[in-house]
């Protein structure tokens, strides 16, 4: 008896890819997996829901375990500065690919809180628990000295996904990406006394010690 064809995971997500492109959120399952070669009882095995499935198939779950162990492997060794704008500039290039596909879904009225397993968490959020990761080590390290990582995280991530939509739906862009980046990296380094260089953040300047008379 012949062995049964097995189906990888990339056939029905090259699939999937085609056909959301071509026809949007609102294509057919059924027509995927045809497409897939497979019935829609196989698709729906190896994903929960539609939404799943194009989440997957257009790259917008993304899988960042490598970026990160990067990201962590520096920490109190690399520079902070072009660590961040290195991390900047591939979140920004992550982000041009994943904000248009996420407002597809949504305005179809899909709502991602229902559609991630409890140990996943959309892309933005991902990269900023990431970066909150990241930045926490070095304040440990103490070559920086942020009272709230995750505040400053999230402003990094929320500045550039604000970038990436204006420029996606409105056509605007406030500077180039190398002076939007700096300028978000200034800002955490002016916040985070950089302890180890001796380096005061602007606002903090130190006062001269008043002489004894």
């Amino acid at each position: 008896m012949p062995r049964p064809v097995s189906i990888h995971d990339e056939a029905i997500l090259d699939a999937a890819s085609k056909v959301f492109l071509a026809q949007g959120y609102r294509a057919s399952t059924a027509e995927i997996a045809r497409r897939a070669g497979v019935s829609e009882g196989s698709l729906f095995k190896r994903f929960r829901t539609k939404t799943e499935l194009f989440l997957a198939a257009m790259n917008v779950q993304s899988r960042e375990q490598e970026r990160q162990e990067n990201l962590m492997a520096g920490v109190g060794k690399a520079a902070i500065r072009p660590t961040l704008e290195d991390y900047g500039r591939h979140l920004l290039t992550h982000l041009q690919i994943v904000l248009p596909r996420i407002l597809m879904v949504s305005s179809s009225g899909v709502r991602f809180a229902k559609n991630y397993l409890p140990t996943r968490c959309p892309p933005p959020l991902q990269h900023a628990a990431i970066l909150t990761r990241y930045l926490r080590a070095e304040t440990r390290c103490g070559r920086l000295c942020l009272a709230n990582p995750e505040i400053h995280a999230d402003i990094f991530v929320g500045a550039l996904s604000h970038c990436v939509f204006c420029e996606t739906v409105f056509g605007h862009q406030t500077a180039s990406h190398t002076a939007y980046i700096r300028t978000l990296v200034d800002n955490i380094l002016r916040a985070g006394l950089l302890v180890a260089s001796g380096t005061v953040p602007v606002g903090r300047a130190k006062r001269p010690r008043a002489t004894k008379k």
